[in-house]
């Protein structure tokens, strides 16, 4: 890989300090590492102590940190490969989904699945196989990748796909950064169609409605996901939004490069006693006008798929102590019963999420990647006194009826917990031993599991 152009000062490429997990409530202290060529990162995997790749440290919990060890932040050239008349493209790690899909855009293409940040970068999405609000159709992120390039902790670069190291390929996607450190990827990119989206609002009533609504779109519309109205006092808990929406051709595409940019609306200041009373006045708002406004109508794609980058910074408006989000995959047996009974807990507790998205799964890749047919239910919490073992309980009742728990949005499952959710884990111990023998890597998330 060739130098960055920017590579900043001397402080910039290696310091300590106290790093954050994404949504404030992990933190650790250790040394950060900016690496710009292979050489950079093997003088790290020489020096004897623990380090892990980090991206843009988009993951909420601690699968980004590492106390007492090496975060590699992998920052290379932002190269770009042409397209070829198989469409597919050869990007490097360390460039951001905004920077990806500004390109892409001036091509006429796109990414098949984007997650619903701008910030992260392509290694980190393959690390989590992230996926969108149209994983019922179009898979995981994983799904595209054709092959990448892997540098494990003993220097070699290995390119793996499925006919190359098909093993370590299916293992890193999803990996969490634990096999190694990801230098570029090869994968399939879709045609753009346009930088709009036709859009139908349709507001539900009660869970089952809006279950019913999830099952019918899904199938349908590109992009589908419910909002979900959990507040204290909610006329009927489980009632919601579901937002449908489909791309459409834009005869003169034009530049798309100004629209992708992260976090650019007006900023969020902290607000004090962000609670009950606020969700509740919000979320009753937010149901009455979805009902009255017109269903049908026209949004800008990054609207769509990006709806929290309109606003600046919004996290900060939980303040210092962050907050949590518990994103669980719940079987589709019995999902309904389930998911109530989710509901049930939260509510039976004096804590209420501020954000509640429900969406349909389709079907998964095993291993560690957290999609797989059913429901992914997402819940954010202010990190109160006491939440944290409202988190405990959702997790304990979601390894009981076999779902998962998104790790790159965990901080708080114990290892007997993630074992029930995660069946296929021992193979992955197995092959970290293969690529990692002396388990260079480790991440707070890995040594929390037993990765």
């Amino acid at each position: 890989m060739p130098l960055s152009k920017s590579e900043g000062s001397p402080e910039s490429l290696c310091n300590t300090r106290v790093v954050s997990g994404w949504s404030g409530t992990s933190h650790c202290t250790g040394q950060v590492v900016s690496c710009f060529d292979q050489d950079g990162l093997l003088n790290i995997f020489q020096s004897g102590h623990p380090w892990l790749p980090r991206g843009a440290g988009c993951s909420y919990g601690d699968a980004a940190l590492l106390s007492g060890g090496t975060m590699v932040l992998p920052t290379f050239e932002d190269r770009l490969s042409s397209i070829g008349k198989d469409f597919q493209i050869t990007a490097s790690s360390s460039i951001t989904v905004s920077e990806l899909l500004a390109r892409l855009s001036l091509i006429g293409c796109t990414l098949p699945v984007v997650p619903g940040v701008l910030g992260a970068t392509l290694g980190g999405m393959l690390a989590a196989d992230i996926h969108g609000k149209n994983h019922f159709q179009m898979g995981s992120l994983g799904r595209w990748v054709r092959s990448l390039s892997l540098m494990i902790p003993s220097g070699e670069v290995l390119e793996c796909s499925e006919q190359n190291e098909p093993e370590i390929f299916r293992a890193t996607l999803g990996g969490m950064g634990l096999t190694g450190v990801i230098l570029s990827a090869c994968l399939e990119v879709v045609p753009l169609k346009g930088l709009q989206a036709a859009v139908n609002v349709k507001t539900t009533e009660s869970l089952r409605e809006t279950i019913q609504q999830l099952e019918s779109e899904s199938g349908k519309s590109e992009y589908v996901s419910a909002w979900i109205d959990f507040s204290k006092g909610s006329v009927a808990p489980g009632r919601g939004v579901v937002v449908c929406g489909d791309r459409i051709a834009d005869e003169q595409l034009k530049d798309s490069g100004s629209l992708w940019q992260p976090e650019t609306g007006p900023s969020l200041p902290p607000i004090p006693g962000f609670g009950n009373t606020l969700v509740r006045w919000h979320n009753s708002l937010y149901h009455g006008l979805a009902r009255w406004l017109p269903q049908q109508r026209l949004w800008p794609l990054e609207s769509l798929l990006f709806p929290l980058e309109s606003w600046g910074n919004w996290r900060k408006v939980y303040g210092q102590r962050g907050f949590y989000q518990h994103q669980s995959q719940i079987p589709l047996s019995q999902a309904e019963d389930r998911i109530q009974e989710i509901m049930d807990l939260v509510q039976a507790s004096p804590y209420r999420p501020t954000l509640v998205v429900l969406k349909r799964m389709g079907e998964g890749r095993g291993g560690l990647s957290f999609g797989e047919t059913g429901y992914t239910l997402s819940m954010d919490f202010a990190n109160e006194s006491g939440c944290r073992d409202l988190v405990h309980r959702l997790n304990e009742f979601v390894a009981e009826i076999s779902g998962k728990i998104y790790l790159a949005k965990d901080s708080t499952l114990t290892q007997e917990q993630f074992e029930k959710m995660y069946p296929d884990v021992d193979g992955f111990r197995e092959l970290r031993k293969k690529v990692d023998p002396r388990r260079e890597i480790q991440s707070e998330l890995s040594r929390r599991l037993g990765l």
